[in-house]
């Protein structure tokens, strides 16, 4: 037999699939036994609670206002707009504006103030600059 690198390429990708149904199948399991618990907690408080009455539901990640890369150049054209000098926290609420984002929460608006810090900073004296 010839050597068949998408053979082998898809071989391994067959067992590394295969690899995470088993481990999905093991968090299954062991969600299963939390949940149990969490349904005998339930009767304790409450006996004549009807446990059909939950229905289960996933809770879904918002999508990132910003693709990999654009915050940076996003605040590069913020600051070439302005003729002052701009501090972390005003580059960042400027950022959340332009996305529509409005409230505090669904900003999380000290994490956007941190990226915007270490991206704003100047690059290190000695060495390479900071990711």
């Amino acid at each position: 037999m010839k050597y068949q690198p998408a053979i082998y390429t898809l071989e391994r990708l067959h067992a590394e699939l295969g690899g995470k149904i088993k481990d999905s199948r093991r968090a299954a399991r062991r969600l299963a036994g939390v949940m149990k618990h969490v349904e005998a907690v339930l009767k304790m408080h409450d006996p004549k609670f009807n446990l059909q009455t939950i229905a289960p539901r996933r809770r879904y990640k918002a999508a990132a206002p910003y693709r990999r890369g654009e915050v940076f150049r996003t605040i590069m054209s913020i600051m070439l707009l302005v003729d002052r000098p701009l501090t972390s926290r005003e580059i960042s609420e400027t950022l959340l504006k332009r996305a529509g984002i409005r409230s505090r929460r669904q900003s999380k608006s000290a994490t956007w103030w941190g990226r915007t810090h270490v991206l704003a900073e100047p690059p290190a004296q000695k060495g390479r600059a900071r990711r």
